[in-house]
């Protein structure tokens, strides 16, 4: 097998990857009931814009399809950070209401280690790297579309 097809195969590889990751992300959400507010569709929208864009790509790679997967995955990294602070920032205020008389670093930690866990939107952001990975000096980039 020549470099060059090895380096096919692994981009295709990250890509079904960040398919996968996509789909578990919101399979889990369904599980936890992740649907209580608007703001809780987000990583929906998001999985499943990536999974239509990932697909896109792996269909048709050309410098339209990875730019656009680029750019969703930018907006799923935001996301990630977004979902990471409602989840702190909730901890935080019910640590705060339920601990009035703890110190702040008491509270702090509550906060980070409580119902909402405030790494698991860190989900969207990995699976934008596994994405932007997949077409990092990918060769449809230089060509027109």
């Amino acid at each position: 097998m020549s470099a060059e097809q090895l380096v096919t195969r692994f981009r295709q590889f990250l890509l079904w990857l960040t398919v996968l990751v996509c789909v578990g992300v919101c399979a889990e959400l369904i599980l936890i009931s992740h649907d209580k507010e608007s703001l809780q569709f987000v990583p929906y929208i998001l999985c499943g814009l990536a999974v239509m864009a990932a697909l896109w790509v792996l269909a048709r790679p050309s410098r339209n399809s990875i730019w656009a997967l680029r750019t969703l995955m930018v907006l799923m990294a935001l996301g990630g950070l977004l979902g990471s602070y409602e989840h702190i920032s909730g901890n935080l205020s019910l640590a705060r209401e339920v601990n009035a008389t703890k110190a702040n670093a008491a509270v702090i930690k509550t906060a980070l280690t409580g119902a909402n866990p405030a790494l698991a939107p860190g989900a969207l952001g990995i699976t934008a790297l596994l994405a932007i990975a997949a077409t990092y000096y990918h060769p449809a980039i230089t060509q027109k579309s």
